[in-house]
């Protein structure tokens, strides 16, 4: 219902004098005229015609009257509320129109409780059926239904109350956000992290009786089978030679004569000749200098397609022509390393197990630091620190709506506990564990910073005023892309007579 609101959004003060009077005309209609004559219903003809919908001009020249009572107009001024009355009044049309289709009503419940409440219903401070209904059959000869009329103002309020509250919920969470902003947290934490050592160094005792235990042999064993490939293998190593030509990509003439010249050197280049050549042809300077020997290297470490290349020839080919950024390249495998697993001798070993306790130290910390932390007392928090030589750090100040931490980073569960501790000192609960790492946190400062840059606070009446005109420009707005798309027609007769 609301969307083209959010699409077409325009000032807000816009036309708010002509929405007051919008708000009030039909009450004041029923109720101010009560007493008045009977040119609403003897003055025939319609002023506009909303979606097939009629506009009686009468309806218009009742509400211009009870604008005018007490006043003195001049013609420009009573053409000029006339036009604006009739606006409001297809306005009001156009929202009737769109409640109803949008399922939004109005309950005989909702409009008895508002009659109630008329001060001209009111006998001895009680509401009085007889006089209501007195004044309801009145109206009823004169073709008025007065439930009606205030069953369509309550719809338009109701509409109205609608865009009031969305607007709220928008301001809700503006102030939300500015709690966040304006709240400032220093955080100070204690990083465990397991890919760094532990500040104690095993012994060679330590080591030795570790290596002798059966269960820790077996843990060898799999650390060393899991790794193997990766941490105790002497990756595979080509060694290689090339001669370059280059050829700008964005030279079609020069890359063909490049590749063409390439051709006749690979006709004639071998595996013997191959220096030769590149100290005649290449035009690569750096390789050139060693005769195209580039030494031993593995993969990851060139360009892919050489590398590919390199790694699937066999040793003394010659490849033919590839092409690169740089141009044209032939390459001459010179040798060949095979990947090479290191064997799990003793030495290898006491390697890993140095390894595997230093993570026993580690889990063991982590455990003892999850307790200590889960305990609540300071006291053991500061004893682990002190036993494990580690340190307190800390963030610089920060706001509750920061998406990176200083000196943490992208880190949502951090935030989320900073934003829980309460008092200065206090240490959260549990370990933030992120990965590897682990955090100790305390609240070492809070501060809440007041909006200096906001006028409204200092100026809550004209806030309020300006609340108002933002709900009343967001229906306006919503009315005009209504009215974009419905079949509106004014009476010509009656704004010629108007004007």
């Amino acid at each position: 219902m609301f969307e083209s609101v959010l699409k077409k959004r325009k000032n807000p003060l816009y036309n708010l004098i002509g929405w007051f009077l919008l708000s009030v005309a039909t009450i004041a209609l029923a109720f101010i005229g009560l007493t008045g004559g009977s040119s609403l219903f003897n003055t025939g003809g319609a002023a506009a015609e909303v979606n097939s919908e009629m506009i009686s001009s009468a309806e218009v020249l009742q509400i211009v009257k009870n604008q005018e009572r007490g006043k003195t107009l001049t013609t420009p001024q009573r053409k000029a509320l006339e036009n604006q009355v009739l606006d409001s009044l297809i306005k009001k049309k156009l929202i009737l129109q769109a409640a109803k289709d949008e399922n939004i009503f109005v309950s005989d419940q909702e409009v008895f409780e508002t009659i109630q409440q008329y001060p001209i219903f009111i006998e001895e401070g009680k509401f009085s059926r007889s006089k209501y209904k007195n004044v309801f059959e009145d109206y009823k000869r004169r073709g008025v239904n007065i439930e009606e009329q205030i069953r369509e103002d309550l719809l338009v309020q109701k509409v109205s109350g609608l865009f009031s509250a969305s607007l709220d919920r928008l301001s809700l969470e503006q102030e939300k956000e500015d709690v966040l902003k304006n709240t400032k947290l220093n955080i100070g934490f204690v990083e465990l992290n397991k890919d760094k050592k532990v500040t104690r160094t095993a012994s060679a005792d330590e080591i030795s009786q570790f290596v002798q235990d059966e269960k820790n042999q077996a843990r060898i064993q799999s650390f060393y089978d899991n790794n193997k490939s990766t941490r105790f293998t002497k990756p595979e190593k080509v060694r290689a030679s090339i001669l370059l030509i280059t050829a700008p990509e964005d030279d079609m003439n020069k890359s063909s004569e490049a590749l063409s010249e390439i051709e006749k050197i690979k006709k004639e280049i071998n595996f013997d000749n191959f220096e030769e050549m590149v100290a005649k042809h290449s035009e690569d300077p750096q390789s050139k200098a060693k005769n195209g020997d580039l030494g031993f290297f593995e993969k990851g470490s060139f360009d892919k397609k050489l590398e590919s290349a390199a790694f699937s020839m066999k040793k003394g080919e010659v490849s033919d022509p590839i092409k690169t950024e740089q141009g044209y390249t032939l390459i001459k495998l010179t040798d060949r390393v095979e990947a090479e697993a290191k064997e799990l001798d003793d030495e290898l070993k006491k390697t890993i197990a140095k390894t595997l306790i230093a993570q026993d130290e580690m889990d063991r910390l982590f455990n003892e630091a999850e307790k200590a932390v889960q305990s609540g007392e300071k006291s053991s928090v500061d004893q682990l620190v002190g036993s494990y030589k580690l340190k307190w750090a800390q963030t610089d100040f920060f706001n509750l709506g920061a998406q990176r931490i200083p000196k943490i980073g992208l880190n949502e569960q951090f935030l989320s506990a900073a934003i829980g501790l309460k008092e200065k000192g206090d240490i959260h609960n549990s370990l933030i564990r992120q990965g590897s790492k682990a955090y100790i946190i305390r609240l070492n400062e809070m501060r809440v910073e007041d909006s200096k840059d906001d006028p409204m606070k200092a100026y809550p009446y004209f806030a309020q005023l300006m609340s108002r005109a933002r709900v009343e420009g967001a229906l306006n707005s919503w009315t005009e892309s209504i009215a974009e798309e419905a079949s509106i027609k004014k009476n010509p007769n009656y704004l010629q007579a108007v004007q």
